[in-house]
């Protein structure tokens, strides 16, 4: 540094900067679909929450998809119609990926087990595609159905949810539910979880004729609301002491508080 006007001598100062002594790894997982035909793409999404771009490295346990995959560093994996890469049908192919943050340090791998069968299918399409929300807010998911590429009939669909992975959701949002569209209403899940859930859809008439495939997301954590009870600013008397009250309550409810905790049940805040 040096003065505006250049007139002052160059100072310069350097700090050096550690990795922490226990980096906290990078957790992902894999969603997309489980089951596809021979007219269908391989298309899978890695999701792994982090400040900092990532890299991913995907693999697989069959030599050739793993060499097909072996290159795509992003977070999306797409191998079209892979017919070489998946040539043996009616076979579920392990799909693997790891994530590795600026610090290097490595997440732990995730699998997931793609379905090459020699019946068409329909297939599901999620909308949206990835989801991060929080615990105050309605998640809604639709599955869409694209019937296969390959020749087939089309005839009416039916459609069945059920839970994969992370905190237990309520059985009355899952079961029994033959519509696309998943609806979960605020304050039901848990924050800081990791959801993943399976549509599954048949046509009418033909069991064969069955696709299914996980979706994941996420639910954060809202930050801390910190408050001083009173308002934004109190006139005292310098003859009385000054008290300043974070813990206070207001309508009822606690100024200071976790946004993701019940207003009327202890908090759990330290000031």
């Amino acid at each position: 540094v040096r003065s505006r006007n250049g007139v002052s001598h160059a100072s310069s100062s350097s700090r050096a900067v550690s990795a922490p002594d226990m980096p906290m790894k990078p957790s992902v997982s894999i969603s997309g679909k489980s089951l596809i035909d021979l007219c269908s793409d391989l298309t899978l999404f890695a999701y792994a929450s982090s400040p900092r771009p990532l890299s991913y490295s995907w693999s697989s346990d069959d030599p050739a998809l793993s060499e097909a995959v072996s290159g795509q560093m992003g977070k999306i994996l797409s191998v079209p119609k892979p017919v070489s890469a998946m040539a043996v049908l009616d076979r579920a192919y392990e799909v693997r990926v790891r994530v590795r943050d600026f610090l290097g340090v490595y997440s732990d791998e995730a699998s997931f087990r793609v379905t090459k069968q020699s019946s068409s299918a329909p297939q599901i399409v999620f909308v949206p595609a990835s989801l991060s929300t929080t615990r105050d807010r309605t998640v809604v998911v639709t599955a869409q159905a694209e019937f296969s590429s390959c020749p087939m009939p089309k005839s009416d669909l039916s459609f069945s949810w059920r839970q994969v992975a992370g905190p237990a959701i309520p059985p009355e949002y899952l079961a029994g539910v033959n519509i696309s569209q998943l609806a979960i209403p605020p304050n039901v899940l848990q924050p800081g979880g990791l959801y993943t859930v399976a549509m599954q859809t048949s046509m009418h008439g033909d069991s064969s004729k069955t696709s299914e495939s996980d979706y994941t997301f996420s639910v954060a954590s809202r930050p801390l609301v910190a408050r001083i009870g009173g308002g934004s600013s109190i006139e005292v008397s310098s003859a009385f002491p000054l008290a300043l009250e974070a813990n206070a309550t207001a309508a009822g409810a606690p100024v200071s508080r976790d946004p993701d905790v019940d207003p009327s049940q202890p908090q759990g805040l330290s000031f």
